[in-house]
C-alpha cells in the first residue's frame, strides 16, 4: 500500500509561498512619503508615492476613512483595489513597484470660528503637508517639523510616527487692483517689520474671541437642533438632492452636480449630512461612491 504522506519538499514549497504573502502585507515591504494639499473650502488630497520592495506583491495600506475618492496606479497604469471605509485601510496588488495612492476627502478638517484644524493623526511615512496660499498658521504639532519648498510651494515636512495637528487661519486675499479709468487705490506707506508683526498679534487675538463667542453661540444652537425636526433640519439645497436622488434612483457625486447646479464642495457636504441624518445610503463602485435614497425614507 502506497504511502500518502505528502513529500517534505511540497510542504517547504508551501510555507514559503505563505511567507511572501504575508511579508508582502506588512508595512515593512514599501517606502515612500505622502504629499498633503489642503484647499480653502477645507477639502483634502493626499497623494501616496510608494516604493515597493519585492514585487509583485500585495500591499495594505492606511488611509483616511470616508474618503470621497480613491484611485491606484502602478507605474502610471490604474490598478485594482480594495478599500475598506469604515477602518480606512486599502489593499491592491503592485507588479512593478512604483505605485501613486490618492485619496481625497473632507474628514481631516474641521473649523471653529476663523480657526482651521487640521488632524491627520500619527503617520506612517514622511508627510509634506502645502496649506492654502492665503493661510496664517496658528500652531503646529509636533514642534520638530521641518520645512521644505516644493515647485514653489512651502511645505511643512513630519517625519513617520508623529502626530500631526496644524491650526490655520485664510486671511483675505488683496484686492486687483482697478480697471483703467477709475480711481487708483489709496497710497499705503510700508510699515516697519515690528509694526506688521503687532498687528498681526492683535489680529489673531480679534479671531480668537471671535472665535470663541462663536462657539458659544454654536453650542447654545445645538440643543435647538437636537429637538428639530428631521423636516426643520433640511434646507432647500438637501431637499433638492433628495428629489434628485428619488427621480433618479442612484446616482454618484459628479452627475448629481450637473442635475443640480450645487457646486462640489458644498454637494459633497450635504451629501454626507444626509447620510449621517440615515436619509441617504451610499456604496463604493469603480472608485466612486454611488448615492441613493435610503429605502423607506420619504422625507
Amino acid at each position: 500500500m502506497r504511502s500518502t504522506t505528502v513529500p517534505w519538499v511540497v510542504w517547504l514549497l508551501l510555507g514559503l509561498l505563505a511567507y511572501t504573502h504575508l511579508h508582502a502585507l506588512g508595512s515593512a515591504g514599501y517606502t515612500g512619503y505622502c504629499v498633503v494639499t489642503v484647499y480653502p473650502d477645507g477639502g483634502v488630497m493626499l497623494e501616496y508615492r510608494l516604493s515597493v520592495e519585492g514585487a509583485p506583491a500585495n500591499i495594505t495600506l492606511r488611509v483616511p476613512r470616508d474618503a470621497i475618492y480613491v484611485s491606484v496606479s502602478d507605474s502610471g497604469d490604474p490598478a485594482p483595489y480594495s478599500y475598506d471605509e469604515a477602518r480606512g485601510l486599502l489593499s491592491f496588488t503592485t507588479f512593478t513597484g512604483r505605485v501613486s495612492v490618492r485619496v481625497y476627502t473632507l474628514g481631516l478638517t474641521s473649523k471653529e470660528g476663523a480657526i482651521w484644524r487640521l488632524q491627520l493623526g500619527t503617520v506612517d511615512l514622511e508627510t509634506l503637508v502645502a496649506l492654502p496660499g492665503e493661510a496664517l498658521v496658528v500652531s503646529v504639532e509636533p514642534r520638530d517639523f521641518g520645512v521644505r519648498l516644493v515647485n514653489n510651494t512651502l511645505h511643512l515636512v513630519f517625519k513617520p510616527g508623529s502626530t500631526v495637528r496644524v491650526e490655520y487661519t485664510l486671511i483675505p486675499a488683496t484686492p486687483p487692483a482697478p480697471p483703467p479709468g477709475q480711481a487708483a487705490p489709496t497710497t499705503t506707506v510700508k510699515e516697519a517689520p515690528t509694526t506688521w508683526l503687532l498687528l498681526a498679534l492683535g489680529a489673531l487675538a480679534l479671531l480668537a474671541v471671535a472665535g470663541a463667542l462663536l462657539l458659544r453661540a454654536r453650542r447654545g444652537a445645538s440643543r435647538l437642533v437636537e429637538v428639530a425636526t428631521v423636516e426643520e433640519a433640511l434646507d432647500e439645497r438637501d431637499r433638492l438632492i433628495l428629489e434628485t436622488l428619488k427621480n433618479m434612483g442612484e446616482a454618484t457625486a459628479p452627475t448629481l452636480q450637473k442635475a443640480t447646479g450645487i457646486p462640489k464642495t458644498p454637494l459633497y457636504r450635504k451629501l454626507e449630512k444626509l447620510e449621517k441624518m440615515g436619509l441617504i445610503e451610499s456604496e463604493w463602485r469603480g472608485g466612486v461612491k454611488v448615492y441613493r435614497v435610503k429605502p423607506g425614507k420619504h422625507t
